[in-house]
């Protein structure tokens, strides 16, 4: 009994070291694309982005600041720019190459999701596709307890078991790494620090990705 005892606690921690040895590697990866990009890349239909600002846009009434984290060369910032009353905008990016194309009405600076940098407070928070190069509960756990805001939306990929993808993507010329999680982990891991008002599809199953992960749009408020 002792000697079996031993051998699954061996080969239990020997498969959680594979698991987090995995995980740092796929955050290298996806670290090491968005780095070197120089241009963002285009993910979809451009149809995605009216169906995003329908769901957005009445969102916003009211707020005068808004900060998007993983904001890349600032296509969607730009639009709310043109499209709410909101007054003072910042955008940070991993990348400054793409933060280089953002406009100067934005006030921009680098930010990596896995560093404790503190990030400006501001009314509404945005998350486009960010959440997803978080390869841990644990790190997202601890930016979403470090925001400072009175409202966060995010718009990220599910599936229906939590999976990363890794691999050599054609269609992007690039190793590429991304993870996908469950819409019930997600709203599991938001409530411990804000109530979740409003999640919907994103858009039309004609326009969602050919690879068959679905987009979601999650409008939260921050817990007092």
């Amino acid at each position: 009994m002792g000697t079996g005892r031993h051998q699954f606690i061996g080969e239990t921690i020997v498969l959680v070291w594979i698991s987090c040895y995995g995980r740092v590697m796929s955050r290298q990866v996806a670290k090491e694309f968005w780095t070197s990009c120089r241009d963002y890349p285009a993910f979809g239909s451009k149809q995605r982005r009216f169906y995003e600002l329908m769901w957005t846009l009445p969102k916003l009434e009211g707020f005068n600041s808004l900060l998007e984290i993983g904001c890349g060369s600032g296509e969607f910032l730009d639009l709310l720019t043109k499209t709410t009353d909101i007054e003072k905008f910042f955008g940070c990016d991993i990348s400054e190459s793409l933060l280089a194309k953002v406009g100067s009405n934005i006030e921009t600076f680098v930010f990596d999701m896995y560093d404790s940098s503190e990030l400006p407070s501001a009314d509404v928070i945005l998350m486009w596709a960010s959440l997803q190069y978080i390869f841990e509960d644990s790190v997202i756990e601890k930016l979403l307890a470090s925001l400072k805001c009175k409202k966060l939306l995010i718009r990220t990929p599910c599936e229906k078991e939590d999976l990363i993808i890794e691999k050599f993507s054609k269609e992007l010329g690039a190793n590429y790494s991304s993870r996908y999680m469950t819409l019930d982990n997600l709203l599991k891991l938001l409530s411990k620090d804000f109530t979740v008002i409003d999640v919907a599809r994103a858009y039309p199953e004609r326009i969602e990705s050919k690879f068959g992960s679905k987009q979601w749009l999650i409008e939260c408020t921050k817990k007092v």
